[in-house]
């Protein structure tokens, strides 16, 4: 049978009437280039219009259109339009392709010299299951969810997306917020992606096709931030689950690839703004450093809080460091105002000598303020003599993101293309906590943290397509340049006894600095060879692909620790009777280090201070091959091959590394990682997919460091394993899709994935503070279903303008341990897994009225968040239910406004630990809920 599905109204017999009129036009443009460029220039005209639903007369966005034989293909913009410019004189073909309609022809069409040729095409919807091929092209616009549903049915790979038509009828400010919504997706902390149920340490993130890592001093971890990329920057959000060859070989979770802002077919510009307000916090006592910088309001510490240098530009010490630092101990409270966010893009493709040139330019910005109230409890184990605490803790967060994006490319000859994106993102987290603590030998504290922590990261990417004169031989190269850094500067921390009301006495502190910087630099090639005869072939053709890839990473942390400590003198001890804001004034530190008066000297922490240098050097060579073929009367199309990943991971602490441990570590490893996908395309509704792919995952430069940082969120101390090794991934994949109609789905997955030396954290208890540290346990499984509709209820007559869209996940995981106290091998879930997550949503879209009204509801299980040393001292993360409303209105062209109410439940964020018969709270957040109002104008 052919492999290529035809119109069957178009009989055998016009094939050679085909084949002379492209004949013909191959001719002519022959005869045109020989000519001179002065002619040919001269005889060329233009055909543009509009696509159409048949029925409903609404413009379809991402149509795709080739002009059949001619080596020119396109697709409609977001109102339905195209335009072929720079055509020459003559006849031609044009085909129409768009997921649930049927494929158009419109033959005759006569291009004459300087005019245009205008068309209005409707298209017919499938009536019946005997319909048309659909040919997804490679420039389809993927913003919304149609488009992404086209594209994820011509696929090799098993994979889910969201667009940005999605996330626009979403509350979700950032990446992170949206990707929830993704089936298998859970978020923790509103930036760390969980899939299907595996940590985001399993996950690799592209943005814009670069990989990136997280940037952030609290974690350090390789897990990218989604927090920091604002919504309305997105185009949409891809996540891979199934591997090729051509992919990265350190996931074994998701492939998240973020994709910004689109390049328009024509001007384009779009301002908004919104303004929110949130339950608990808007109008509420919130706590304020009196000191603000400059640049705050820009994420930049404008130098109020630098480490201070003497006059040569070296670090002070000692106590002259203690004198030089700003008293900066105390806060106020002021109201909290509303949250606000504004944005503004613009774009356009423009004629340029020999092509054409198109661009991009987005900025975006929001504020928020946040207040949590909750209570935290520590129970200990007996083994190791602790004490029970307790406390209760209220924290005031104000918080800055802002990004950008410059992209360009350049189009030029007969398929060639070279483009520049640019991308840039900035947040800053000014947090203020203070916590009530007290244990079970009835001792009572009170302590404060201060801090502020900016983060951002940039990325640059050049790349290019090229057809090499070959029938079908194309080359791509890439070459890319991206870092991400986090500064914590000045972070202070005080506690006081206060067993004695009247009498509180100092009895921690300590005053921290750290900073954090990672550079990723690359470049790659591919070079494919398809057998298509044209455009339209392309996806019933075979395809073959080798690649490289060169990379090198580095990241530099440093933490340094300083503490005001006692000189064993009665005055000095007196001094701790003094209030937070005159106890560590200047003149409260001896005149040097070496005079132990009676006061205060500042002294180096040197166990919670550290540096590491981690260097990973990483190169890949792939070979693949997508090629569909028929058996038994059926059509299939397998995509495999093999991956090799060389890596070598170097790690060296280079200042005050623990003494008990190396001050180096490396992981050098040279893997291969088959792959293979086959997909049963039934019918043109239908496909089953099957997936195998191995994978790695190394330890990550933190995890391996031997230096110690104090967590101030968690009380626990995390200090990295030298002696990890990587973890290899055996991952199954199955999945039945149904396209019933244009933008609907229905699926079904099953996966089961084998874990080899998986990487974990966990945690060590200790009598005064528990350790965090990484271990690799040496055998788990994680396994499961997912469950995936999206159905319109337009069969209903009254019903018409709703959709329907639901999405269930199940995990099952298992990692074999070893009991610490009965020394008995068991099995427990993966860490940070969680059993179940359920997405449900209505949605009310009239167009007509251009009136959107969203219900989004979100649930997640009962999920491991950190691990103990036994079954007792593990701690859970509780269900909690979000429900969202949106509600939007279309005023005039291109005015919209949009009311949103998020997460109007408001549940407490619970964490429990303990036995399961007698679990008690590990902690306890206190919800809210945020009302917005959200205006935007596109022209």
């Amino acid at each position: 049978m052919s492999l290529r599905p035809r119109d069957p109204s178009r009989a055998d017999a016009v094939l050679p009437t085909r084949l002379l009129r492209s004949c013909l036009k191959a001719g002519l443009v022959m005869a045109l280039a020989l000519g001179g460029p002065g002619f040919a220039a001269a005889a060329t005209g233009t055909i543009a219009g509009l696509v159409r639903d048949a029925d409903s007369h609404e413009e379809l966005i991402g149509v795709d259109l080739v002009l059949v034989g001619a080596g020119v293909k396109g697709a409609t913009d977001i109102e339905g339009r195209f335009e072929f410019t720079d055509l020459p004189v003559g006849g031609y073909e044009l085909r129409l392709t768009y997921l649930g309609y049927n494929t158009k022809f419109l033959t005759g069409l006569t291009v004459e010299s300087g005019r245009t040729l205008e068309l209005t095409i409707d298209l017919e919807s499938f009536k019946a299951f005997e319909t048309d091929d659909v040919v997804v092209s490679a420039a389809r616009i993927l913003s919304t969810e149609s488009a992404l549903l086209a594209d994820r049915k011509s696929a090799a790979v098993i994979g889910d997306a969201i667009s940005a038509a999605q996330i626009g009828r979403t509350p979700d400010g950032t990446s992170g917020d949206a990707l929830k919504r993704v089936p298998g997706l859970t978020v923790t902390g509103g930036k760390y992606v969980y899939v299907r149920g595996v940590t985001d340490r399993y996950n690799v993130t592209e943005v814009n096709g670069i990989s990136l890592s997280g940037a952030n001093v609290d974690r350090d971890r390789k897990s990218f931030n989604f927090d920091m990329v604002p919504s309305n920057l997105l185009a949409n959000v891809v996540v891979i689950k199934s591997a090729t060859p051509d992919m990265p070989g350190d996931f074994s979770g998701g492939l998240v690839r973020i994709n910004t802002l689109e390049f328009p077919e024509k001007s384009t510009t779009a301002v908004g703004f919104s303004a929110a307000h949130t339950e608990g916090t808007t109008g509420k006592a919130f706590f304020y450093e009196p000191d603000q910088g400059s640049r705050d309001w820009l994420g930049i510490d404008d130098g109020l809080r630098e480490f201070p240098t003497d006059d040569s530009g070296e670090r002070l010490t000692g106590n002259d460091l203690a004198r030089a630092l700003p008293n900066r101990w105390v806060f106020e409270e002021r109201n909290a105002p509303l949250r606000m966010s504004m944005n503004l893009s613009h774009g356009n493709r423009i004629a340029v000598p020999g092509g054409d040139l198109g661009y991009m330019a987005a900025l975006s910005y929001r504020n928020k303020y946040n207040q949590e109230d909750g209570i935290e409890q520590r129970k200990s184990d007996p083994a190791y003599g602790g004490r029970d605490k307790f406390g209760a803790i209220l924290a005031s967060h104000k918080q800055v993101l802002w990004g950008g994006l410059a992209n360009a490319y350049y189009r030029f000859g007969q398929g060639h293309r070279i483009g520049l994106t640019n991308n840039y993102n900035r947040s800053a987290d000014n947090t203020i906590t203070l916590l009530t603590d007290g244990d079970d030998s009835d001792k009572s504290f009170t302590w404060r943290t201060l801090e502020w922590q900016e983060r951002y990261q940039f990325t640059n990417k050049l790349d290019g397509v090229h057809p090499l004169g070959v029938r079908g031989l194309e080359l791509a190269w890439r070459g890319y340049y991206g870092e991400s850094h986090a500064v914590e500067p000045d972070r202070r921390y005080l506690e006081y006894n206060v067993n004695d009301p009247e009498n509180p006495i100092m009895d921690e502190n300590m005053r921290t600095w750290s900073w954090l910087k990672e550079f990723r630099r690359g470049a790659g090639a591919d070079l494919t060879w398809s057998l298509a005869r044209d455009e339209l072939d392309r996806e019933y053709a075979g395809e073959f692909k080798i690649g490289f890839l060169t990379e090198e990473r580095v990241r530099d942390f440093e933490m340094g620790a300083w503490y005001s400590n006692y000189t064993f003198a009665y005055q000095s001890f007196a001094l701790g009777l003094l209030p937070p804001e005159e106890i560590f004034a200047p003149e409260n530190y001896n005149p040097t280090y070496e005079n132990r008066g009676h006061a205060f000297n500042f002294e180096t922490d040197r166990f919670n201070s550290g540096r590491y240098v981690g260097r990973n050097d990483l190169t890949a060579f792939y070979a693949m091959a997508d090629v569909p073929f028929a058996f038994l009367d059926e059509d299939f199309r397998l995509t495999g091959g093999v991956r090799r990943e060389n890596s070598v991971q170097d790690v060296i602490a280079w200042e005050d590394k623990l003494v008990d441990r190396p001050d180096s570590a490396r992981v050098d490893t040279h893997d291969l990682l088959p792959s293979a996908n086959l997909t049963w395309q039934y019918d043109q509704r239908t496909n089953v997919r099957l997936g195998y792919y191995e994978s790695v995952n190394r330890p990550e430069f933190r995890e391996l460091a031997p230096v110690n940082r104090r967590n101030f969120k968690t009380f626990q101390n995390e200090i990295g394993n030298p002696d990890l090794k990587r973890a290899r991934v055996r991952n199954y994949d199955l999945r039945f899709e149904f396209f019933p109609d244009y933008g609907e789905v229905f699926a079904v997955s099953l996966f089961y994935k084998r874990f080899q030396d998986a990487i974990e954290e966990k945690v060590f208890p200790s009598p005064e503070r528990a350790v965090l540290s990484w271990t690799n346990s040496d055998r788990g499984k994680n396994y499961g279903y997912e469950l995936e509709t999206r159905y319109k209820l337009d069969a209903i007559g009254f019903l018409e303008d709703f959709t329907v869209t639901a999405n269930f996940t199940r995990v099952w995981s298992e990692v074999d341990y070893l009991d610490l106290f009965d020394s008995t091998e068991k099995t427990r879930p993966l860490q940070g897994q969680a059993p179940w997550s359920l997405n449900a949503g209505l949605q009310y879209d009239n167009p007509n009225t251009g009136t959107s009204v969203n219900l989004l509801f979100n649930k997640i299980g009962r999920s491991l968040d950190t691990v103990g040393d036994s079954a007792i001292t593990n701690v859970y993360l509780e269900p909690q239910d979000r429900l969202d409303v949106v509600v939007s209105q279309e005023i005039a062209r291109g005015l919209k406004i949009k009311a949103a109410a998020k997460d109007v439940l408001g549940r407490d964020q619970v964490r429990t630990s303990g036995p399961d018969a007698q679990p008690y709270d590990y902690s306890i957040i206190g919800g809210g809920s945020e009302y917005s109002l959200a205006t935007s104008y596109r022209f």
